[in-house]
């Protein structure tokens, strides 16, 4: 529709994946939200390849920073940092050039940079409430506690940013594959 501009989609994972391949053929790539584990992302690029022939990349992923499940501080930001690595491998792994992947990813965002503490029941409390069941640490989606920068317990939020191990990750994965 725009041959000057490339268009993009973003869906939830692989909903109605079959129908934008055949009736969106004038979009340039596909993105979705997937959150499927530690892992990566399983037969996400196969799906895509086989039902849209389009790159691909990643519109949100990641993991929160607090398990619920009897975890210590330390070791639910080990599960968060182990989540991410395992997904920023996967999208790596399946990019153009690799024997293994698919070669049609182009990238992800990671989700969240910073909590948010304004999402579930009080603003001005970093809720440990689960909002669902999920594939992280734990089994629950504590949707306040994805950032890869945390806010302290709240004395100078908005305004702190803590680097969490998840950071660190992320600067190794980038460093070494440069």
């Amino acid at each position: 529709i725009d041959p000057n501009h490339p268009v993009a989609i973003c869906n939830g994972d692989t909903l109605f994946l079959d129908k934008f391949g055949k009736l969106a053929s004038d979009v340039d790539a596909y993105g979705a939200n997937v959150y499927r584990g530690d892992y990566g992302f399983g037969s996400f690029w196969q799906q895509v390849a086989e039902a849209a022939d389009k790159p691909a990349f990643i519109t949100e992923y990641g993991a929160p920073a607090y398990s619920g499940a009897g975890l210590t501080e330390n070791e639910a930001q080990e599960a968060q940092a182990g989540y991410h690595k395992g997904n920023w491998l996967d999208i790596y792994n399946n990019s153009a050039g690799f024997a293994n992947g698919i070669g049609n990813a182009i990238g992800g965002f990671a989700f969240e940079w910073v909590d948010e503490w304004w999402k579930n029941y009080e603003p001005a409390l970093h809720d440990t409430k689960a909002d669902v069941v999920g594939p992280f640490p734990g089994g629950y989606y504590f949707e306040e506690w994805f950032g890869i920068l945390g806010q302290g317990d709240g004395k100078n939020s908005p305004f702190l940013r803590e680097p969490r191990k998840v950071y660190s990750t992320y600067k190794e994965l980038w460093n070494s594959s440069n």
